[in-house]
């Protein structure tokens, strides 16, 4: 059976390892659902650490609240697959030709 330290050292490691392919991956929505579930494994540990305030606030706001700004962010900034610039990143609307 796995002790108490050993599961820690598994999270910590997990969450190194999300934490940093969220900074070095290339593809900005795959570095933000990693660093949303780096941010899961932390509440997972503060949890376990006898702190369900921080773990509830870690995976609310960080986990959620923070993944679902910049994944608005950077669906409304993406470039389209011919080059052109994302309507929505302009504010405005094509015109008919």
């Amino acid at each position: 059976m796995m002790t108490i330290e050993a599961i820690n050292i598994v999270l910590l490691i997990l969450m190194f390892a999300f934490m940093l392919a969220a900074i070095v991956l290339k593809d900005v929505l795959k570095a933000v659902l990693s660093l949303a579930a780096g941010s899961a494994v932390l509440s997972i540990i503060f949890y376990l650490l006898a702190a369900p305030y921080a773990a509830v606030f870690a995976i609310s706001v960080t986990a959620g609240l923070i993944t679902v700004l910049f994944v608005l962010v950077i669906s409304l900034t993406r470039y389209g697959s011919n080059g052109e610039e994302n309507i929505m990143s302009r504010g405005a609307t094509k015109k008919d030709e």
